[in-house]
């Protein structure tokens, strides 16, 4: 269906934009289908763009780990979105509208992954964008969008119920999901296809609700899955004391000398714009909860918490280990100015970070300080 839309195009056709939702369990193939159409759409498609830069396919996602999957970028670079998005809504300032209108100019199709984590205030916004840039006032600027996800996994964070997609909302006089979109359900299970009775056990949880009780045969499956793992895996805490002890114990044991970074907290100068050095630590309210400071070491597992980079797979949730530390050269105290690290996947932070000579991959503590002043913009924190 989405082959002969872009085929029509491309010969000057009439065709109706596509509102698809493509839905389905875990293991149904919905990433295999997001790169495939993509790969056909952009095939086809790219014959009429304008210019060499320009797409046709843009794939966005809710989360940066889930854009760096598909190859995209996050809905909110995408669009410039703000964090807090007013009712009304406001309009992209001029300068930036001309930016986004030359990338995006002979954009066709819009693919949303992770569509269970977008709320009706954000798709609102994301058809408003599309109307400025594309000029056209029909829903979405004209465009197809192709909405994937289950509705099954996470919803919107921090957002009222009534802010999901599926619900009733008088706030949105047009209701661009529920007016709109088809579904389209992907049912047979590819990725355990091997072993059909797991998938089926793992697919009934994603339906189940709280007072239904268990088969028996899938309480089997789940309870053979129950085994003592090794220390160095992944643990999930309830709380965040519990996460800093266990952290702490497996530190002392894995690696052998720690080292302690204090953060340095700076204040903008409202009048000059510059950063003042704050002789006292400010609170973890004002600093995004980011730790006053941090103990580390050689080996130390660690984790990026927030999107530095989408496209270079800077993400937050993204792990690695630390290779070493780099001191400064001019101060007496030797202070850490930046730190090795070498990530799981190594295809993460090829672009945007600094190499050494034996290859390893440095993240410099700029990189926090620009989040942490992007977040704040008067506030900064680095160590």
């Amino acid at each position: 269906m989405v082959r002969e839309w872009c085929l029509k195009k491309v010969f000057g056709e009439k065709s109706d934009a596509l509102h698809i939702f493509i839905t389905g369990g875990a293991g149904t193939g919905k990433s295999h289908l997001i790169k495939a159409i993509n790969c056909e759409a952009s095939r086809i498609l790219g014959k009429n763009v304008t210019s060499p830069n320009s797409i046709s396919v843009a794939l966005a996602a809710f989360t940066g780990t889930a854009a760096f999957n598909i190859g995209g970028n996050t809905i909110h670079h995408l669009f410039s979105l703000p964090k807090y998005m007013p009712l009304p809504y406001e309009p992209l300032k001029e300068q930036s509208l001309s930016e986004m209108r030359v990338q995006l100019c002979d954009l066709q199709i819009l693919v949303i992954d992770e569509i269970s984590m977008v709320y009706k205030r954000l798709l609102y916004y994301v058809h408003e964008r599309l109307v400025q840039i594309k000029k056209c006032k029909e829903p979405f600027g004209g465009i197809s969008v192709i909405a994937v996800g289950d509705f099954y996994q996470l919803p919107p964070v921090k957002q009222r119920k009534e802010e999901r997609l599926y619900k009733d909302n008088a706030l949105y006089p047009v209701d661009y999901w529920l007016d709109f979109f088809k579904v389209v359900e992907l049912s047979e299970i590819m990725r355990q296809r091997e072993d059909i009775p797991f998938a089926t056990a793992l697919n009934s949880l994603r339906s189940r609700v709280a007072n239904d009780p268990l088969e028996e045969e899938t309480r089997t499956i789940l309870n053979d899955c129950v085994k003592e793992g090794p220390e160095d895996v992944l643990h999930v805490y309830a709380t965040n004391d519990e996460v800093n002890a266990y952290n702490l114990t497996m530190l002392r044991r894995s690696c052998k000398d720690l080292v302690e970074i204090d953060a340095k907290d700076f204040l903008k100068d409202r009048t000059s714009g510059k950063l003042i050095l704050r002789g006292k630590a400010l609170t973890r309210s004002k600093t995004d909860n980011l730790s006053s400071s941090l103990l580390l070491g050689v080996g130390a597992r660690v984790m990026l918490t927030t999107n530095c980079n989408v496209e270079d797979g800077l993400v937050n949730g993204v792990m690695g280990h630390i290779s070493h530390f780099v001191y400064g050269q001019m101060d007496v105290a030797k202070s850490v100015i930046a730190i090795g690290v070498i990530f799981d996947n190594t295809n993460v932070g090829k672009k945007s970070a600094t190499k050494t000579k034996n290859g390893n991959i440095v993240l410099i503590e700029r990189v926090q300080e620009e989040i942490l002043e992007q977040k704040t913009k008067n506030v900064v924190r680095h160590h």
